[in-house]
């Protein structure tokens, strides 16, 4: 085995995929696919240092996008970092894109196109190295600050994770403990706006009603997200029963709790 890193790149077009394993082929191990399926299967069988993806993945007008797949390859691994490749790049796309946590996003054809993949994916093993090694180092900040957001009847499972969270040395909000009765709208709205991670504790139930504090939390960070640009707030779905997450939110990371090893799979999430 090479110390090489392994990168998968999912297009469509097999022509593409030829095209960039001719580029990248000395410098990396490369996985090539033009199926969304076989994608999630090697991210689930491999370490992937990187994922590719084409935006345009299906002829359809409105096919599936690479930034919906990137939230799909993320229900495997949470922290998978990705490049969004495009013949036709578009400004929303753009936006879309970084939105969805891509690390960057680059026209296809390019004369420099080579360049640009080696600059991004070098730069992303690079950040992922040097948060290992503070991580190894103990330098990285302990004082995590996260806000739970759930919906009432969840309140008992919510309360297992707070407690085991807290065990872990993070610093969890949850309104039962955090906030004066009667004072949650501007002592919630601050703690969201102050923690570094938010985790939405979807259920069945939490979806179905649709005037709750659990809705106007999301509403509130997702807000919060897009008019102050901080990189540092996300939403982490945890799923409490077997649901289903609603489509806008597959952009963002999550990882089902209950599942075997799922709170360690949050906890990697979350240093």
């Amino acid at each position: 085995m090479s110390g090489k890193e392994t990168i998968l790149v999912l297009d469509n077009e097999k022509k593409w995929l030829k095209t960039i394993n001719n580029l990248l082929k000395d410098n990396y191990n490369l996985i090539l696919t033009t199926s969304v399926a076989q994608a999630r299967k090697h991210v689930k069988d491999n370490s992937i240092a990187l994922a590719i993806l084409d935006q345009k993945l299906s002829k359809k007008r409105t096919g599936i996008t690479g930034i919906q797949v990137l939230g799909t390859l993320r229900k495997d691994s949470p922290s998978l970092r990705a490049i969004i490749l495009t013949a036709f790049p578009d400004d929303d796309d753009i936006s879309e894109s970084f939105h969805a946590g891509a690390l960057d996003y680059i026209k296809k054809g390019s004369n420099d196109l080579k360049a640009k993949l080696i600059n991004s994916i070098e730069r992303s093993i690079e950040q992922g190295k040097e948060k290992k090694n503070k991580i190894q180092q103990g330098e990285e900040k302990k004082n995590v600050r996260i806000f739970l957001a759930y919906q009432n009847e969840d309140r008992k499972r919510v309360e297992d994770l707070f407690h085991k969270l807290t065990a872990k040395g993070f610093i969890p909000w949850m309104d039962v403990y955090s906030a004066a009765k009667g004072k949650w709208e501007p002592q919630g709205q601050k703690a969201i706006g102050e923690s570094d991670f938010f985790l939405a504790c979807f259920s069945p139930g939490s979806l179905r009603k649709k005037q709750s504090v659990f809705r106007k939390e999301l509403k509130l960070a997702l807000k919060i997200q897009e008019e102050l640009f901080i990189g540092e707030v996300f939403i982490i779905p945890v799923k409490l029963t077997d649901c289903e997450i609603p489509e806008e939110f597959w952009q963002f990371q999550y990882v089902n709790y209950f599942e075997k090893g799922g709170f360690a799979k949050l906890v990697k999430m979350l240093i």
